[in-house]
């Protein structure tokens, strides 16, 4: 929602619709699947809350931040969500 109302173009990028559906489907999965986590992990806060969220933010907000470029932010919060992504599968699996 904040990206569409603080957007200066009015192009929506489809790394930003890709990235939202990573994002839906990362949190339908992880409802699904989040007691079963969260009992047996206890310290998993960060990695499956913070880390997608920040990715995604990057992802979604790449001029907020001035040392790299918007380029470089984009990549690392793909990075950032796909490792997330990965890590909550790797947590799933290891708990059936």
């Amino acid at each position: 929602m904040f990206y569409l109302i603080f957007q200066e173009d009015d192009v929506i990028y489809a790394d930003v619709m890709l990235a939202s559906i990573v994002m839906v489907i990362y949190a339908g999965v992880h409802h699904v699947f989040h007691p079963e986590i969260i009992k047996q992990i206890h310290r998993a806060g960060v990695l499956l809350y913070l880390a997608p969220l920040a990715s995604y933010g990057a992802i979604l907000f790449p001029g907020l931040q001035t040392k790299y470029s918007e380029t470089t932010t984009i990549i690392l919060g793909w990075i950032g969500l796909v490792l997330s992504s990965f890590c909550l599968m790797l947590l799933i699996l290891m708990m059936v």
